[in-house]
């Protein structure tokens, strides 16, 4: 139990839950004995990916680790599971430069890891599924002993639940004597030396002899314990949180027991503590220590805190008049997340739950200001603010079902609040006799932004001191714990215009994070226009890039104006709800935002802002924007200097994309491979998934040609075909080498903006991926060492079904020992967009891909492409070599195809006669008479085709 708080309830540890998930582990985890006690080895859980290195964590549900420095991977895993549930992130330091992490510790309050960047002593707060790291402090010169790049002495302890700001958090430098209790912000509360007040070791006030000679390496919490690793000297001590005196020595896992991390739940109702040891690069082991002690993330609850929570709350005065006052500040519930049970018999595991804190305030247009607050148990009428959550279908038990114990649910959840008002002009307090029950269905645990809870009931007395009604009433309550739903942007890219008092013009590209908040709980028609908006604000910016002739640029939120926007949707289809993904099936909204900024030129210290604001504005398919849609505003705005002046510079066209990686899938995608051996040369035709990311924020022109241009990647491919000769093929991306490319717009038309639909009316572009590839052929894996490029001119972003790219160049084959095949990858074409399931020839190609949808040709085989495939013609006819025998391009197929053609390439050496090659009809190698009788001749007066028209 959390210090601070008072509950006399039963409590059990853990409960249905941990039995769960004992029983799920048991045929996977090695236990060591059936009566082991504490010190004892419990058990072990492999580390999916090895590696030795130091941090380890527990969330309650998965195991996080580094694997090894250089990697910058954040690894996490179910203990059930650890290969199969295994999850690879790359830690970030804010967001864009990888880093390592050497000690981490969960924080169940803030839901988060702390952690160590290694080789400094730089504390950072990680996002424990996307690692994204954002800085707290620097802990440099909080250490006697400071030696060694790894730092592995760090564990989260949580305080009053309803007072986050007393968390803190044990640090200690790698093998260092001295161990200390800081803020969350890197204060120091306390600390003391592990060779006692004298700082000497082999003196009698040594906590242990095994601290005194090696020093502390790795901590963690569990109750009122200290858990201290001994780096070197084979032991786990644990010391009194409070008093710093020796407890015991738990164990002795081996030479170096580095980061610990405690788990009261996969082995209940035993708690253990997990250590990791530098030395064991496969495996963590988990020691027993009493019950009821762990309280993993720093609480045996799960606390949920919600800083800026909002309540609508209708005061109804004795004189009858209702007035519906906005208020708003911090809640904090503690939720018995491990003592899942059915108390009322009905099918429904429930659990409870306690309202710790609510403190919010508003202004009555009648009263002024007005505070709302949890009673004072210690007043009248004593109870506590005593809840629960309880599903509404239960399909596994033991488990609260609803995100994030379950995949999908949902629950009904309430409290009884007994609540205080006080009006602070004149000291009048009000509270309620009778408890309020606010009620309402959530999907997530904690509710999700924009879930509320109402009073459903009739209005609620409200009584003064003495207990004497005062004939005001609560008429009506909604109250909405996380109302703001925040969008991170870590990699938003942006141009921006600047035009200067000479005319003259200067464009930069800008890089860096943003962050948007969305009120969803103040969903409402503001404007009476039939259309539903929330709105939003930019709370965080900061971007950075090079502007020509004046170095570095600098774009960030203004310190002292907010840039608010909105989000109103397109079409109403549900009140009560954002009609577009993903709250809704489908639909659009416009989105805006007026931004206020900042623009630092250092180089030239210039430091420049705008009064008015810049308005940027998109339509959008998603909240968040999906990958590459783009705010822009082409208005002019001024500038003006530090002093408020203006400067005659103005921010002409400006453009915002917070997430500029697009995604395109491309689930049916076809290609034809060209394989070459001594003996042999095979075609053929595969097909399957291909998944490409394009980088619309990344628009520039590298290469100075005029023409601006994107990166691009494919990340997934995987291609799957059948060879006559060769059997079974494989073709997919290099795990080991990326496969990059770029789109490079024809024409510039607008700077900024990849010219060519949906960016542009109209346009084209070039395009290529340089391909590395794994190729599964005859019982081998071959790969490339040079890149095979495919390229293409395409008329759209995403390429349309009837873009094909293409590369004739022999690229050499590679077995898995790096030694040559004697084989080639040869000439290559990938069509990405095909779709649909009709395939009139059977030859495996989709007829919106196929260049002859009649007779089957999955090589897609074209000689004559040059002359009678100009995709950049609308209207034109594409025919492949199986349905065009018209080889003289005259529209029909006639006896001039004979005699023009195909008469003087009979027997023709093709080798030195190319021209003929197109004459084979039948690709056998020779022009004969049997190419005329089975093709050529059944087909006079006829017009080729059909095949793919665009």
């Amino acid at each position: 139990m959390r210090a601070g708080r008072s509950d006399t309830r039963n409590r059990s540890t853990w409960g249905a839950v941990a039995l769960f998930w004992m029983a799920c582990l048991a045929p996977s985890l090695p236990f060591v004995g059936a009566h082991a006690a504490v010190g004892d080895l419990v058990g072990s859980a492999a580390l999916p990916l090895p590696g030795e290195d130091v941090g380890i964590a527990f969330d309650g549900h998965r195991l996080y680790y580094n694997d090894a420095p250089g990697t910058n991977r954040l690894i996490s895993f179910e203990i059930s599971d650890p290969v199969g549930t295994r999850r690879v992130v790359t830690a970030t330091q804010g967001g864009d430069l990888p880093m390592d992490l050497d000690a981490m510790s969960y924080d169940a309050t803030r839901d988060v890891l702390w952690a160590v960047r290694h080789g400094t002593q730089q504390i950072y707060r990680v996002d424990k599924n996307t690692g994204f790291g954002t800085f707290v402090f620097d802990a440099t010169g909080l250490c006697k002993r400071c030696s060694g790049s790894f730092k592995d002495g760090l564990a989260f302890d949580a305080g009053d639940p309803a007072i986050p700001e007393d968390d803190a958090l044990w640090w200690s430098y790698d093998v260092d004597f001295e161990v200390y209790r800081l803020t969350l912000s890197g204060g120091v509360i306390e600390s003391f030396d592990v060779r006692g007040p004298d700082a000497t070791s082999g003196t009698n006030d040594d906590i242990h002899p095994t601290l005194s000679e090696c020093g502390n390496s790795g901590i963690a919490v569990g109750g009122q314990h200290l858990y201290l690793g001994t780096n070197g000297c084979d032991s786990i001590v644990r010391v009194d949180k409070a008093s710093k005196a020796f407890v015991d020595v738990l164990a002795r896992p081996g030479s170096r027991p580095e980061d610990l991390a405690c788990d009261p739940i996969t082995f209940s109702p035993k708690e253990v503590m997990w250590v990791r040891q530098l030395e064991s690069d496969v495996e963590v082991l988990a020691y027993e220590i009493e019950p009821q002690t762990c309280g993993f993330g720093g609480v045996e609850d799960e606390v949920d805190h919600f800083p800026r929570s909002r309540a609508i709350v209708g005061l109804l005065a004795p004189d009858g008049s209702l007035e519906t006052i906005q208020m708003s500040g911090p809640t904090t519930v503690v939720v018995e997340v491990n003592d899942v049970s059915d108390t009322d018999q009905d099918g429904l595991e429930q659990v409870r739950t306690e309202m710790v804190q609510l403190e919010l305030r508003g202004t009555s247009a009648r009263f002024g200001p007005m505070v709302l607050r949890l009673r004072d148990p210690q007043s009248t009428p004593f109870p506590p603010a005593l809840g629960e959550i309880e599903e509404t279908e239960n399909r596994t038990r033991g488990t609260l079902d609803l995100p994030p114990f379950a995949p999908v649910g949902s629950a009904d959840s309430f409290f009884d609040v007994f609540f205080e008002i006080e009006i602070e002009s004149n000291g009048i307090v009000l509270h309620n006799e009778q408890p309020a029950r606010m009620g309402g269905r959530i999907t997530h645990k904690p509710p999700a932004p924009g879930e509320g809870y109402e009073k459903p009931q009739g209005p609620i007395p409200l009584l003064d001191e003495n207990g004497n009604p005062t004939g005001f009433l609560i008429a009506e309550a909604r109250h909405v714990p996380e109302p703001f739903e925040v969008d991170h942007f870590p990699d938003s890219h942006a141009g921006v215009e600047l035009i200067f008092p000479t005319g003259e013009t200067a464009f930069a590209q800008l890089v860096g994070p943003t962050t948007v908040e969305v009120d969803l709980a103040a969903l409402a028609d503001t404007d009476a226009n039939g259309r539903e908006q929330v709105p939003t604000e930019i709370v965080a910016m900061e971007l950075r890039g090079d502007l020509p002739g004046f170095g570095e640029i600098v774009l960030r939120r203004s310190p002292s104006r907010a840039s608010r926007g909105e989000i109103e949707e397109s079409l109403d289809t549900e009140p009560g709800r954002l009609d577009l993904p993903p709250f809704a099936p489908g639909g659009t909204a416009d989105s805006f935002f007026d931004v206020f900024f900042e623009i630092e030129l250092p180089g030239v210290g210039l430091l420049l802002h705008n009064q008015d604001p810049k308005r940027l504005q998109t339509r959008i398919t998603h909240k968040p924007p999906a990958g590459g849609e783009a705010y822009e505003g082409v208005e002019r705005i001024e500038l003006f200097d530090r002093n408020g002046q203006p400067t005659g510079i103005f921010v002409g066209a400006g453009r915002h994309m917070p997430d500029p990686i697009e995604v395109d899938v491309f689930p049916s995608s076809i290609g034809v491979a060209e394989v070459s051996c001594p003996g042999f040369t095979e075609i053929i035709p595969v097909s399957g998934p291909t998944t490409v990311e394009v980088d619309l924020g990344a628009i520039a022109d590298p290469d100075g040609n005029g023409r601006e241009q994107v990166p691009t990647e494919i990340v997934d491919l995987s291609l799957t075909g059948f060879g006559p000769t060769v059997g079974a093929v494989t073709i997919r991306q290099s795990p080991v080498r990326p496969s990059l490319g770029e789109i490079e717009e024809t024409t510039n038309t607008q700077l900024g903006r990849l010219d060519l639909p949906p960016f542009a009316p109209a346009g084209t572009a070039d395009s290529y991926f340089d391909l590395f590839l794994e190729i599964d052929v005859l019982g081998q894996t071959w790969h490339n060492e040079d890149p095979k490029r495919l390229s293409s001119l395409i008329t759209h972003k995403p390429p349309s079904e009837i873009t094909s790219y293409e590369g004739v160049e022999d690229i050499e084959l590679f077995d898995e020992a790096g030694g040559p095949t004697g084989c080639v990858l040869g000439a290559a074409r990938h069509k990405p967009a095909c779709s649909g399931a009709a395939d009139e020839d059977q030859d495996g190609v989709p007829d919106s891909c196929d260049n002859c949808t009649l007779v089957p040709n999955p090589d897609q085989a074209d000689i004559n492409a040059s002359e009678d495939d100009d995709s950049s013609i609308p209207g034109i006819q594409h025919y492949g070599d199986a349905c065009d025998v018209d080889l003289d391009d005259d529209g029909i197929v006639a006896p001039s195809d004979f005699f023009a053609v195909f008469r003087p390439c009979i027997r023709a050496d093709l080798a030195t006669r190319p021209e003929c090659i197109l004459a084979d009809l039948d690709g056998d190698g020779i022009v004969a008479p049997s190419d005329f009788f089975g093709r050529l001749r059944p087909a006079f007066g006829t017009a080729p085709g059909p095949g793919v028209s665009e």
